[in-house]
Order: structure tokens, then C-alpha cells, then sequence
């Protein structure tokens, strides 16, 4: 069976990297014989980010559903669920946050720890000045 990769090829991940920043990369290999082989320089520019607030996943859910959201720079975000009459069922994220794409789960149950019933429920989240929601349907 073939390689997909020649058997000298080498993936490079950089886990530290800003939205909207352009980086610059040579890569070096140090062969067994001691000596030194450089890659030509490259140029990667990062995009930035939007605050985003994605369709929760699966929706309807039962008992437990992943919500996911984008946000363009560290800061401070809320993310809670809250009844269609505008009462606050439970707080999932309450702190700062980079930036960058992630997710939070809720698992149908109110702050107290209560199952809740089924229903429509909005998720709303809120990063600096910025606030989105969406809905989301609890079946049982």
C-alpha cells in the first residue's frame, strides 16, 4: 500500500497564533549526519474570528445537547439558558474565554440540579457589549 506522505514529510502545528496576524516560518531539519536542511519561508495569515453562536446539537434533545459558539478575541462571556417568559434556568459559562471556536453542553437540568420539563428554551450568549440567542427544544 502507498504512502499518502513521502517518508520525509513533516507536519507543523502552531497551537499559539492570534486571529488576524500574519506569521512567518522557516522549518530546519538536523539530518543524522549533523548536517542542516532549511525550508524556504512561508507566510501564514490567520483570519479573524466572529462572535458567532451556532445551532445547538441535536435540537430537539433529550437529555443532553452541545452548543457552540466563535468568539474573535479573549474576553468575558456569559452563556445561559433561559424559559420563553425570560427566566434564567442556568448559567453554563461565566468567565473569560480565548478566542477562538468552542462548545458548552447542557443537560436539560435547571441550576438546582432539577430535570426540567419539555419546552422550548432560548440560550443566550454574551461577550463584551455583543449579545446573541438562539432556541432550542427540550423533549422528554
Amino acid at each position: 500500500m502507498s504512502s499518502l506522505m513521502a517518508p520525509d514529510a513533516r507536519t507543523v502545528v502552531d497551537k499559539d497564533i492570534e486571529p488576524g496576524r500574519d506569521y512567518h516560518y522557516i522549518l530546519a531539519v538536523i539530518k543524522a549526519d549533523g548536517s542542516e536542511v532549511m525550508s524556504q519561508p512561508r507566510t501564514v495569515r490567520v483570519g479573524t474570528w466572529a462572535l458567532e453562536l451556532g445551532p445547538n446539537y441535536p435540537n430537539p434533545f433529550n437529555p443532553t445537547t452541545t452548543i457552540s459558539f466563535t468568539l474573535p478575541r479573549e474576553d468575558h462571556v456569559t452563556l445561559a439558558v433561559y424559559t420563553v417568559s425570560g427566566q434564567l434556568v442556568r448559567t453554563l459559562i461565566d468567565g473569560k474565554r480565548p478566542a477562538g471556536a468552542a462548545t458548552a453542553s447542557w443537560d436539560g437540568r435547571g441550576a438546582g440540579g432539577q430535570a426540567l420539563s419539555s419546552g422550548v428554551y432560548f440560550y443566550r450568549l454574551q461577550a463584551g457589549q455583543r449579545v446573541l440567542t438562539n432556541r432550542m427544544v427540550l423533549l422528554h
